[in-house]
C-alpha cells in the first residue's frame, strides 16, 4: 500500500481577517474529497483555528504554529497545549526558523516537543541551517540542532514526530531560490543519519521527513520524487489555492 505524502500548510500571520480565512478553506475544501494518497495539516493563526477546525475531512487535520511552555496562569498572550487541543489542533509546528530568529533556542524547542507529545499533539519539528558554507560546518550545526531539539523525549516517542527540514536561506524566495533536488536528497539522508545515531536505524526509518522552503507546484514534484522526502511544509504558497491544490493532487 502506497504511503500517503504529508503536506503541511503554515499560514503564518495570514490572511488579514477571518472572512478571508473562511474563503480560502471553502475553496480548498472542493479538493478534499479527491485526496486519496495525501494527508493535509492546515496550521492557521490561532485566532482563526477554533472556527476553521470545524471543517472536517478524513484526510485533513488542523494544527497550531507554536505552543506555550506554560500549562496555565498569568502568561499574557500565551496559548497552552490544552487551549490548542480545545481549539481543534492535533498538530503543532515547533522550532520554526522565524521563532528561532527571535530568540527561541533548541533547548526551548526540546521542552515544547516533550510538552506537546505528553499532551497528545504531534510535533512538526523544524530544523535547518541559516547558511551553507564551503567547509561544511552547517552539517555540524544541523546535527546539533536535531540532537538538542529531541533531547527530552524517549525513543518510543520518536516515530510520532514529523521532522521538517527547512534551510533558512531557501525560505521566502522564488522557485529558483529553493534548494537543488540533489542537495535536498543529501540533506534528507543526513537528517535520517542523525536520527539513527540518536535513536537507532529502526526508529529513524519510521520518522517522516518533510522539506520546506520556496515550494510551489513548479518544483514540488521534483522534491517529492528526487528529494527522498515524505512530504512538504508550505508557507505562503499554501494560501494560493490554485497552486496549492495542484500540489495536493500530485
Amino acid at each position: 500500500m502506497e504511503k500517503k505524502k504529508i503536506i503541511i500548510a503554515n499560514w503564518k500571520a495570514n490572511p488579514s481577517s477571518l472572512d478571508l480565512a473562511k474563503k480560502i478553506v471553502l475553496e480548498q475544501k472542493k479538493f478534499w474529497p479527491k485526496l486519496k494518497n495525501t494527508k493535509v495539516v492546515i496550521c492557521p493563526p490561532m485566532a482563526f483555528l477554533p472556527v476553521l477546525s470545524t471543517n472536517k475531512s478524513a484526510n485533513v487535520s488542523w494544527g497550531a504554529q507554536d505552543v506555550s511552555l506554560n500549562l496555565e496562569g498569568s502568561f499574557t498572550g500565551e496559548n497552552t497545549v490544552n487551549m490548542l487541543k480545545s481549539a481543534g489542533a492535533q498538530y503543532v509546528i515547533l522550532g520554526h526558523s522565524e521563532r528561532r530568529k527571535i530568540g527561541e533556542t533548541a533547548e526551548l524547542v526540546a521542552q515544547k516537543v516533550a510538552l506537546a507529545m505528553k499532551a497528545g499533539l504531534t510535533p512538526i519539528l523544524c530544523v535547518g541551517e541559516t547558511i551553507r558554507d564551503d567547509q561544511g560546518d552547517f552539517w555540524h550545526n544541523l546535527k546539533e540542532q536535531i540532537s538538542i531539539s529531541l533531547s527530552k523525549i524517549k525513543r518510543i516517542q520518536v516515530p510520532k514526530i514529523i521532522v521538517a527540514y527547512e534551510p533558512v536561506w531557501a525560505i521566502g524566495k522564488k522557485e529558483s531560490g529553493a534548494i537543488d533536488e540533489r542537495d535536498l536528497h543529501e540533506a534528507t539522508i543526513f537528517v535520517r543519519k542523525c536520527l539513527s545515531d540518536l535513536f537507532g536505524r529502526e526508529t529513524a526509518d519510521k520518522v517522516s521527513i518533510l522539506y520546506g522552503g520556496s515550494v510551489s507546484s513548479k518544483n514540488a514534484q521534483g522534491f517529492l520524487r528526487t528529494g527522498d522526502v515524505a512530504g512538504l511544509l508550505i508557507g505562503r504558497g499554501s494560501l494560493e489555492t490554485a497552486d496549492f491544490n495542484k500540489i495536493l493532487m500530485m
